[in-house]
């Protein structure tokens, strides 16, 4: 994501507008019953001056004006109370509404987007900044809203108490809003700070949590201790920049306040023993005055969360911003029924920024028919996994293309592709939840019987009546109550129990002592004998079960063939044959 520093306007409210269209109604709502609720307000002191002048006369009729002020503030409550219940609802609407479109979006988009930004980042974008935006429309807009409702009727109200007292006023409101303007810039770039530290310090909570077991291990949990720290002291540093400068346009307002009351009191008091004002007057100029300063001196709220909102809105549209490195193309239709064909035409691959190295896959041409079992063989570096993430195409060819049943990648939507098509990586990702849960991960609601038949298929079914609770056995944060050889078999599970059309392995046996990993395979010959399964591997013993095999070295196919043909070849898989069963042959040996 780019980070470009924008203009402290209300420019970001453009962005979130599409948002906030399903609220509209409600905000209008909102909106006219707050500005009513200063309207109510502003009528109030026009019935205290006739009351106070009555006394003043030491007239005794001041029930009407009594009974209208009780009236008029008993309305006013009502109504405001209405319109911020209804204010607080748009604003929680509208950041549920980003925040679930951040999500979505984020779902969306590729390797390469997480492998440029951290996840701690990621996630103060859609928790910290979106509860930022939050605040802002459910306190800074009444805020606002009610200072340009006071700024349009006091001024009214107050002009026809004293047009001289009001003219008076008028060069300090100036004053004040430009102390205000020269402090907001600077309150934004603090604001933008300590945002991006909280981002940091975030990102340093989560990458210590996950790799716990290497601190640990290592004996590093002081330096990350003072890591953190050091983090923590710039986040609090940043922190401090911002409430200084925020208590500053806070004190300037309130130094600006003060001094208009000093000027009201000073020059209307001297009005009223001149005769030239009567009491009832003043006070009623004094409580609009005293609107408008109440206002005024906890403008720096509203401004302060204007600005902290115009900077997290840029940060969450940076996301939003992001283009998904693989999606649905336009000539993407939906397709019939996949039977599991896969043909690789001429495929070539780079990864970018290695321009200046060999390509991860040269002029690859390879095909599998429908309920085959295809091995995929070489060392490593050879180009095996990214084989299969250009197969299930979460990376697209440089060079060639990739069909399934005769359509060409492209020409199929991403959601129907995946729908049909399992893929387990090496580095298995299990979800803090039941063991049941992370095997029927796409249909909780699956009954017991194929989670067991999943299980057993993936050699994880004694495990499982081992645990006390079963497949309610709670797995921990990332799998940590599972060896590496469980979490590969619950991955497994995971795939096998969706029984899609083609099956893709990347090295998921390399936990796997090579007994466990033959029952799976032999298993998978008779289970998936309709369906395609492309297995990466560099145990050749692995490749024994597969139909047809391929050798692939430094990007390049350099041999094909079953097992018996390519040890009659007597080539790099020969070789590889010899390599790997020489140190069991020497073990039994001694």
């Amino acid at each position: 994501m780019t980070h470009n520093k924008t203009r402290p306007t209300l420019a970001f409210l453009k962005r979130i507008y599409p948002f906030f269209r399903p609220y509209r109604a409600q905000c209008l709502m909102a909106w006219l019953a707050l500005f009513a609720a200063h309207l109510v307000e502003a009528a109030i002191p026009v019935y205290l001056k006739d009351g106070i002048d009555l006394i003043a006369r030491q007239e005794t009729a001041i029930a009407y004006p009594a009974t209208a002020i009780l009236l008029l503030a008993a309305l006013r409550f009502l109504v405001l109370n209405y319109g911020r219940r209804r204010n607080a609802l748009v604003s929680i609407g509208l950041a549920s509404t980003l925040r679930q479109r951040s999500y979505e979006h984020l779902l969306k988009l590729g390797r390469g987007f997480y492998a440029g930004n951290s996840l701690g980042d990621i996630m103060a974008r859609v928790t910290n900044d979106i509860a930022a935006i939050q605040r802002f429309f459910r306190v800074a807009v009444h805020q606002l809203l009610s200072l340009v409702s006071i700024a349009l009727i006091a001024p009214v109200f107050m002009f026809r108490q004293s047009p001289e007292l009001t003219a008076l006023l008028l060069p300090l409101i100036l004053a004040i809003g430009f102390a205000g303007w020269y402090l907001a810039e600077r309150i934004r770039l603090a604001s933008q700070r300590q945002q991006s530290e909280y981002g940091v310090l975030t990102e340093t909570v989560q990458q210590n949590l996950k790799g716990i077991r290497t601190i640990q291990s290592h004996a590093q949990e002081q330096r990350e201790i003072e890591h953190f720290a050091a983090n923590s002291q710039r986040y609090m540093a940043a922190v401090l920049l911002l409430v200084r400068r925020d208590s500053m346009l806070n004190a300037s307002m309130l130094l600006g306040s003060g001094m208009m009351s000093l000027a009201v009191v000073g020059v209307g008091g001297s009005q009223v023993l001149n005769g030239q004002m009567s009491l009832g007057t003043l006070t009623a100029f004094i409580w609009y005055l005293g609107m408008i300063l109440a206002y005024i001196k906890n403008c720096g709220t509203p401004i302060y969360h204007l600005l902290n909102a115009s900077t997290a809105s840029a940060r969450v549209f940076q996301i939003l911003d992001e283009q998904p490195e693989i999606r649905d193309s336009p000539e993407a239709k939906p397709k019939p029924a996949f039977i599991g064909e896969i043909a690789v035409h001429h495929v070539s691959f780079s990864y970018p920024g290695g321009e200046l190295q060999p390509p991860a896959l040269n002029d690859i041409s390879l095909s599998v028919d429908p309920g085959e079992m295809a091995a995929i063989i070489g060392p490593i570096g050879a180009g095996k996994s990214t084989l299969l993430r250009l197969l299930s195409r979460q990376l697209e060819p440089s060079g060639g293309y990739i069909a399934i049943d005769g359509h060409e990648l492209k020409t199929i939507p991403l959601g129907q592709l995946r729908q049909n098509l399992s893929f387990v990586t090496q580095d298995s990702f299990l979800f803090a939840a039941p063991m049941a849960e992370n095997i029927s991960f796409d249909d909780p609601d699956r009954r017991p019987e194929p989670i067991w038949t999943a299980a057993e298929a993936a050699q994880l079914a004694d495990t499982i009546t081992g645990f006390d609770a079963g497949l309610a056995t709670l797995v921990g944060e990332r799998g940590v109550t599972l060896s590496g050889g469980q979490k590969q078999r619950t991955s497994l599970a995971r795939s096998l129990i969706r029984d899609t059309p083609i099956l893709l392995l990347d090295d998921s046996f390399s936990a796997l002592d090579t007994e466990t990993s033959s029952r799976i395979l032999s298993q998978l010959k008779v289970l998936r004998e309709t369906l395609t399964t492309v297995i990466v591997s560099h145990r050749v013993a692995n490749a024994r079960y597969a139909d047809k095999i391929y050798v692939l070295d430094s990007g390049r196919l350099i041999e094909s063939g079953n097992h018996e043909e390519l040890l009659e070849l007597d080539g790099h898989y020969a070789e590889l044959v010899r390599l790997q069963e020489q140190p069991a042959e020497l073990e039994l040996s001694i």
